[in-house]
This record gives C-alpha cells, sequence and structure tokens, in this order.
C-alpha cells in the first residue's frame, strides 16, 4: 500500500493533499493521522482533519483530533517550561519575581497562558461539544 511507502513528514502530507484533490477522503484521513504521529507538534495536519471531519459532520472524530493536538501542545510547553527552569534557576526565579513587581499576574494565572492555536481550538472544542450534545430534531409535522 502506498501508505507505507511514504517516508518524511513532507511526502506524507502531498499524498494527503493529492488525496483530498481526488475525493478519497478516508486515504487523505490516512496519511494526515499517520503525519501527526510523525510530528505531533506540526500543526496543518490537525488543522486538516479538523476540516475534513467537520466538512463530514464527523462531530467525534473532529473532537478527538482537537484534545489530541492540544494535549500534545500542552505536554511540549510543559516540558519546555520544566526544562528551562531546570537549566536556568536563577533566571526562571527572577522572571518570576520581576513579573509580580511589575503587578503581572501570578504564575498560576501565567502558567494557564496558552500558546497558540490551542486557545483557538479551545473555542472550537467547546462548539464542537456543544454540536454532540444537542439532541437531533424528530421530523416537524407540516401542517396543513
Amino acid at each position: 500500500m502506498a501508505l507505507e511507502l511514504a517516508k518524511s513528514y513532507k511526502e506524507l502530507l502531498d499524498q494527503a493533499k493529492e488525496a483530498e484533490l481526488a475525493s478519497d477522503i478516508e486515504k487523505a484521513i490516512r496519511y494526515y493521522e499517520k503525519a501527526t504521529r510523525l510530528k505531533p507538534l506540526e500543526l496543518f495536519a490537525y488543522n486538516r482533519l479538523m476540516i475534513i471531519y467537520r466538512k463530514g459532520k464527523n462531530y467525534t472524530a473532529e473532537l478527538n483530533t482537537i484534545k489530541r493536538g492540544i494535549e500534545k501542545i500542552l505536554q511540549e510547553k510543559q516540558k519546555r517550561e520544566k526544562n528551562f527552569n531546570t537549566k536556568h534557576k536563577k533566571a526562571a526565579r527572577l522572571s518570576k519575581t520581576l513579573l509580580k513587581a511589575l503587578g503581572s499576574p501570578g504564575s498560576k494565572e501565567i502558567e494557564k497562558a496558552y500558546p497558540e492555536p490551542v486557545n483557538t481550538w479551545q473555542k472550537r472544542k467547546l462548539l464542537v461539544e456543544q454540536k454532540l450534545t444537542k439532541k437531533p430534531t424528530a421530523g416537524k409535522k407540516s401542517k396543513k
């Protein structure tokens, strides 16, 4: 199968785009999914998956993609912050003191400041969750 032959992230994206243009959505999804596993911090494949699922009204899959993307980004943010705080203890302490002196929000609020596209994706996540919780309306009776 051609999916296994793809070696690089760029090749996966190229093949996914070709599949989309050919209206082979299932194949495009497989390529984009593989791309997100190969490079979990690259955003393009996540965004394309969200669009494909939204167009197909597959809100459950879209929600799962959003959650997975947010999780990967936040894990990386946490890892980088921990790494910085470990390697640069003095700078981290000075930064925290400076922010406090300038009247910036407390450290808890700063930790909640998310990198993009997390804020955007969280808004979309709320919309998708609302769509999933809406109960489908039964067929309306026509008035004669």
